[in-house]
């Protein structure tokens, strides 16, 4: 039968038969079946011990002892060996090599139960009470540790299924049943962190410090919690902990250094970045943080020259040439900062900040006159036009850009898009939706440094010109004036921009609905977004769908698939697939 089968398997499929013959209670069978394997490989150490199992069965007591005896020859460090062979001891009464086998087997794997059980039972029989209470509520211990692993474990399994709560419930019981598994406090501190449940995490992370105490990660882990939570001092004490473990990690020193930037302790803060960009370059935020120190000291200068260093780093940040624009401009070197400012939009067209602080440096200088006057040419003018919404949710962006959308087509000029995203989500709201996939393959590419800007500013300054308009006509050729005043070009792209909460959007948007039938547009987000449903299944996979929340743009129809930290309009995956479904029978 195991004549095609190599010796050591040959043996094995032996010993799988003996132990199966075993369980069911053939001894005979099992006992055959282990000589066969033993006539192959003599003294195989799984045969040995399987056929000192049978002897005991078999009553033969010192036969069993003699066949664990030859399988401990082969593996010395196979502690159940020694518990069965002190069980035989102790069923003859011989205690004291009974003891000394569970202590060996307790030397070689101090977490057996059943070591520590036997042990005890000994002891009773020696009349060591307090000795056999002891080892008695050792391998309870070990068997309460052994349950909360398991515990752990289960709650991992129910946590990849999306069942939180229920994860939540094993975690705090594995807890309760070994308070210093710091496996559970680990994972229950992260699941809190993700569900926002912030104090409860901390005391996770306090206990587990306690257990692990000179673990940096903690301590960084721990700190950032109590800057979020607004408890700047013990957040302090936690990164100062985590620096003094481990050094070399810069971000427990960036995030010291960004809360005493905080608390106004400038000179604490800039000792800490400037050794973060000595020892980390790639820090980028340390040197803008390094330059609006040096502007709130009035050390402009500085803060220029630390900007350049900045931008000679990595001249494509934008953010270093808007820090660059606002030092220049405070130097009342206004053509410089102009530069930098067009140089930050240039490369971040998507920043509300960044065009309105370029708009106002025009507004200062006779550069804004020319610029909007270069190149003129009446006999071709095109118009484009492309939107920058403001700094807020993406619902309320979306609504900004169907107003200004609806309003450029109206005007007849063509649209250019820039990426939007927004600052309120956790994840690229617009790359999911399919936005700005859709528009950047359905709109001409243009490089913004050819174009003239010309920006129409919407804000509480100009509603009082808005308020009195009664149609859609009359906001167009209120734009209209506007755009011939400062006389453009063929190469011309109007800007339009929305002040955050004027009342402008409002009676903006009543214009616009009041005609919305009078021309053609192409906005369909719900077509948009499932149209481009195979590059949206590829951002899908980086989701755990259990754990995110389906956000219903009820406000257009169009759906999204988004991480928030608000109880917004709920959907399952199922609902989203009715809703393609549905769509596609339409």
């Amino acid at each position: 039968m195991y004549s095609n089968l190599t010796p050591e398997m040959s043996a094995f499929s032996l010993y799988q038969e003996a132990e199966s013959y075993l369980e069911a209670g053939k001894l005979d069978e099992a006992y055959l079946c282990c000589e066969k394997s033993l006539e192959i490989l003599p003294v195989y150490p799984l045969t040995c011990k399987t056929l000192g199992n049978i002897l005991q069965a078999m009553g033969k007591l010192e036969e069993a002892i003699s066949w664990y005896t030859k399988a401990i020859m082969q593996q010395p460090n196979w502690a159940e060996i020694y518990i069965n062979i002190g069980s035989l001891y102790a069923k003859q009464n011989e205690w004291q090599p009974a003891i000394a086998c569970y202590e060996t087997a307790i030397e070689l794997q101090p977490n057996l139960p059943g070591a520590y059980r036997n042990l005890s039972r000994v002891c009773q029989k020696l009349g060591n009470l307090s000795l056999a209470k002891k080892y008695w509520s050792q391998a309870k211990k070990i068997e309460l540790e052994k349950t909360a692993l398991e515990k752990v474990n289960h709650g991992d399994i129910l946590l990849n299924e999306g069942k939180t709560e229920e994860a939540i419930i094993d975690y705090r019981e594995a807890i309760e049943l070994n308070p210093n598994l710091s496996e559970a406090y680990s994972k229950l501190g992260e699941v809190l962190v993700e569900r926002g449940e912030l104090d409860g995490a901390i005391n996770c992370y306090q206990n587990l410090i306690e257990l692990l105490p000179k673990n940096w990660v903690l301590f960084h882990k721990l700190g950032k919690l109590f800057q979020e939570t607004g408890k700047l001092n013990d957040a302090v004490e936690a990164f100062q902990k985590a620096t003094e473990f481990n050094p070399n990690f810069p971000w427990s020193r960036k995030h010291l250094a960004d809360i005493l930037y905080e608390q106004g302790k400038l000179n604490e803060a800039l000792i800490f970045y400037e050794r973060i960009i000595e020892n980390n370059p790639n820090i980028w935020d340390s040197y803008c943080k390094i330059g609006e120190i040096f502007l709130k000291q009035g050390k402009i200068d500085r803060a220029v020259l630390i900007y350049h260093q900045g931008i000679k780093l990595n001249p494509n940040l934008a953010r270093f040439h808007y820090k660059l624009g606002e030092a220049l401009s405070q130097q009342k070197k206004l053509q410089l900062a102009i530069q930098a400012y067009r140089r930050a939009v240039e490369l971040r067209p998507d920043n509300y900040l960044f065009h309105e602080k370029l708009e106002r440096s025009l507004k200062q200088t006779d550069l804004f006159k020319e610029k909007e006057e270069i190149n003129f040419s009446q006999s071709s003018k095109t118009i484009n036009f492309t939107i920058i919404p403001t700094r807020a949710g993406f619902t309320d962006q979306l609504l900004q850009f169907m107003m200004f959308y609806k309003l450029g087509m109206s005007l007849g000029y063509e649209y250019i898009h820039t990426d939007f995203n927004s600052n309120r989500s956790s994840q690229k709201v617009y790359d999911f939706l399919g936005f700005n996939r859709y528009w950047s393959v359905n709109t001409k590419n243009i490089h913004l440094s050819n174009y003239s800007w010309i920006y129409l500013q919407f804000n509480d300054d100009n509603f009082a010109d808005l308020k009195s308009m009664k149609s859609l006509n009359e906001l167009q050729q209120y734009c209209q004036n506007l755009l011939d005043k400062r006389n453009f070009s063929n190469d011309t792209l109007v800007i339009f921009m929305l002040d955050k909460g004027t009342r402008a959007r409002g009676k903006i948007l009543s214009l616009i609905n009041s005609e919305i039938h009078s021309y053609q547009d192409n906005l369909n987000f719900r077509k948009i977004y499932f149209e481009n449903d195979r590059h949206q299944v590829k951002i899908q996979k980086n989701f755990d769908v259990q754990k995110i929340k389906l956000l219903v743009h009820i406000r257009t129809g169009d759906i999204a698939h988004i991480k928030t930290t608000w109880g917004s309009f709920i959907k399952s995956i199922k609902s989203l697939r009715d809703e393609e479904k549905n769509l596609e029978k339409g």
